[in-house]
């Protein structure tokens, strides 16, 4: 979890900005996680290994979820 990315100059002004990362707070390990880290490495470097074909012009444009389940 990752806490402090934008702040705000003053309560008044609503505009955000970012926020060095030497002053964010990182805390590792809030919650329990659902799968194991080899598992989601595994899964990270399979999607990155995917390759999206153009989509044909009859066909319309390609569904952004599609090749996401193996």
């Amino acid at each position: 979890m990752i806490n402090f990315k934008t702040y705000s100059k003053s309560f008044k002004n609503k505009a955000r900005l970012e926020n060095p990362v030497e002053n964010w707070a990182v805390f590792k390990y809030v919650h329990e996680p659902i799968i194991d880290r080899a598992s989601f490495e595994h899964v990270q470097k399979l999607i990155g290994n995917t390759r999206r074909r153009a989509p044909k012009p009859e066909n319309g444009e390609k569904n952004m979820f599609s090749d996401l389940l193996y």
